[in-house]
């Protein structure tokens, strides 16, 4: 993923322009063009692995079962899924011109592993509610100015 310059997102957001297309544009998924999988209405919620994000409209919709939680962030349509084991964030991304009933792909936009990287992902969406760094405690840390991959390190370790 190519990160954005001077720290923001590119073109002021997660959407089409974001992450997986420029990972897309580095060959980062096979030599098929990629897109971020959209959900552009609420009647989209009831197909294929869409419907796994009815509960995470704007906010992070936590499941157990996959160690981890989802969010669709309904202004561009993007979504996310935290793993927490893995403390990776995932976008779903998915060929251009794919159909409602197509199996996405996850690329990863963020770790723990490399806190820096793609960092502006963070300014867009909330931090998931499992991750240690989402805590009061971490949230005071956050707000005092150290930054989220301080906090990952702090928590992880």
């Amino acid at each position: 993923v190519v990160e954005p310059e001077a720290g923001s997102a590119p073109d002021g957001g997660v959407g089409a322009t974001g992450a997986v297309a420029e990972t897309a544009a580095e060959g980062g998924v096979g030599d098929k063009p990629t897109a971020p999988a959209l959900i552009t209405s609420e009647e989209d919620l009831g197909q294929g692995w869409r419907a796994g994000f009815a509960k995470a409209k704007d906010a992070w919709d936590v499941d157990e079962k996959e160690s981890g939680c989802f969010f669709w962030h309904s202004l561009t349509g993007c979504c996310f899924k935290w793993d927490q084991v893995e403390a990776t964030l995932f976008q779903y991304a998915e060929e251009e011109g794919a159909g409602p009933t197509s199996t996405p792909t996850r690329m990863p936009i963020w770790c723990s592993a490399e806190p820096d990287r793609n960092i502006w992902i963070w300014d867009q969406l909330p931090l998931p509610p499992t991750d240690a760094a989402a805590s009061p405690d971490a949230a005071e840390a956050l707000d005092a100015g150290e930054g989220v991959g301080a906090l990952h390190e702090a928590t992880v370790a």
